[in-house]
């Protein structure tokens, strides 16, 4: 799920960016500003897609206040045409049984993701704390009637985000004062913007999704507009074109050293070629009229953006259970069957609702939308899975019935009370150091029947025993070829308490995790081949 997600994200920024950059074309033909077009994308780029695969909202109906709300649920405004994560999706295996790749993926991810996140806010941290060091060095003085420093390896640049100052290089002492004074009106005029802070500002919003590869080029692509309309604005103060134009070009080809995301008055010299050619650009009537059709290019791109469908949108790929035929249900009956029910002694089961959508989710994976065939029944396009809520004399839901590949268990609805505490002795047992008692002995025994072609499921639960039983016929084919059990060794306890054993084959090892009841019967099983 979070792959498929990342994909989607990328896919709207994608969309975006090519909206910005119609959009940019066609400012540009009228001599608009452009660096609120790229502001916008970027901005859009991290808020569309969690608002549209997140937000519901409900909408009370007021010529009848006895009619329940009526939910808004904006993913269900896009297109399942239009859905990424069906180049990513798999088919995902029930919570009880055998669990794929896909949770230690999303884990991986989410873990990659932080770290990175993590790695890149130090490193801002350091750049800023570097910065505030090298301006110690710094000389201030008054030139042309502004305060600014000057340094020998920084500048033209604005430096700081409170309190912005100028910085020059010492080589600009020397320059004309014509030269001085076009170069200082460039960099107030970036004070006088705010574009440091809008520069800073997109780089922290960068750290909440550095993966974003089309957002770092956004982020470009800003910083290249910013100095554009900087252009613009300097030009209309009154500077002359021929005089701007050979300023920038001399600090171009005696640029000084990098001092971060800044608004700065040089750039590579193939960006500092095309704010010429803007500069000397007089778009005519042609390029007005053009102007228009990339407007609404921009626009076509904008709405598809939207479009696209968000993972928990998509169609499933999951296709046995496509002939099942789904029923409208009322938000207020679907609030019946919110609430925790217990799988097993270490699975909880978790039913939640957001407008007229119903969600399950197990502690420690990805949740899974439930759609109603008939009264209390439901069933999922995800994976072979089915629910029947069971209701008490009084109409009540007591229970509920898991059904998943060939196998039903039973799930008991607990009040508050008894669900923290459940969770609370879930939370405890995910601190142990050692495995379970029991455990090992389990899967031992049914790696050594496997290997020789047999199974009995001894050790393991009921459901978990009809399941496996039912796979089987898959579960032989993908271990065709490990060989026979050298070693089994346990590993370390995950953070959902599964005790992770390293079993050597003799063509290859693999990493196999048990969820052991305190009973010592194995409730689930999980494994990662090639290690």
């Amino acid at each position: 799920m979070t792959l498929a997600w990342m994909v989607y994200v990328i896919v709207v920024s994608l969309l975006l960016g090519g909206a910005a950059l119609a959009a940019e074309a066609a400012a540009r033909a009228w001599s608009l500003s452009t660096r609120w077009i790229w502001t916008g994308a970027f901005v859009a780029s991290l808020l569309l897609p969690t608002v549209i695969s997140s937000v519901s909202i409900e909408l009370p109906d007021i010529f009848a206040a006895s009619t329940p709300a009526r939910p808004l649920v904006l993913r269900e405004a896009t297109s399942p045409k239009l859905a990424p994560s069906a180049w990513v999706a798999s088919k995902a295996a029930p919570f009880a049984a055998i669990v794929t790749h896909g949770a230690d993926l999303n884990r991986l991810l989410r873990r990659a993701w932080l770290a990175t996140s993590a790695s890149m806010l130090l490193m801002l941290a350091a750049s800023g704390a570097a910065l505030l060091l090298r301006k110690r060095r710094w000389q201030q003085r008054a030139l042309l009637h502004s305060q600014v420093f000057v340094a020998s390896d920084a500048g033209p640049a604005v430096v700081g985000l409170l309190r912005p100052r100028i910085v020059l290089p010492d080589w600009l002492l020397d320059a004309p004062a014509g030269q001085q004074a076009l170069v200082i009106a460039h960099e107030q005029s970036h004070i006088d913007a705010h574009d440091p802070q809008l520069l800073t500002t997109a780089l922290c919003l960068l750290v909440l999704m550095p993966w974003n590869l089309p957002l770092w080029w956004q982020l470009r692509r800003l910083r290249h507009a910013i100095e554009v309309d900087c252009d613009a604005r300097v030009l209309r103060a009154g500077h002359e074109l021929q005089h701007y134009g050979a300023a920038l070009i001399d600090v171009g080809q005696r640029q000084s050293g990098f001092i971060g995301v800044v608004a700065a008055m040089a750039e590579s010299r193939s960006l500092l070629e095309q704010r010429i050619r803007i500069m000397l650009a007089t778009p005519g009537r042609k390029a007005k009229g053009g102007a228009v059709l990339l407007a609404g290019l921009a626009l076509c791109a904008l709405a598809l953006a939207a479009q696209v469908a968000p993972p928990d949108a998509a169609p499933a790929p999951y296709v046995a259970q496509q002939d099942r035929h789904q029923i409208n249900v009322t938000a207020s009956r679907l609030v019946d069957y919110e609430g925790v029910y217990q799988l097993d002694e270490f699975v909880l089961l978790h039913v939640t609702r957001e407008g007229r959508r119903l969600w399950l989710q197990a502690n420690g994976q990805e949740r899974i939308e439930l759609y109603a065939e008939r009264e209390d029944e439901f069933f999922s396009r995800d994976v072979d899975l089915q629910l029947h809520f069971q209701r008490d004399a009084r109409g009540r839901v007591q229970q509920l019935v898991y059904r998943a590949i060939g196998t039903s268990a039973e799930a008991p609805l607990l009040d508050n009370g008894a669900a923290a505490a459940r969770e609370a002795l879930i939370a405890r047992d995910a601190l142990r150091t050692t495995p379970m008692p029991g455990g090992e002995a389990v899967l031992r025994h049914n790696l050594a029947n496997l290997t020789e072609g047999k199974f009995d499921g001894a050790g393991l639960t009921p459901p978990l025993k009809s399941i496996l039983a039912n796979m089987m016929g898959r579960i032989k084919e993908e271990s065709t070829g490990w060989g026979k059990v050298e070693t089994v060794r346990f590993d370390r306890v995950d953070g959902l308490g599964w005790d992770c054993y390293r079993v050597r084959f003799e063509h290859i090892e693999v990493e196999f995790r048990l969820r052991v009841n305190s009973d010592g019967r194995v409730a689930g099983v999980q494994k990662r081949e090639q290690l």
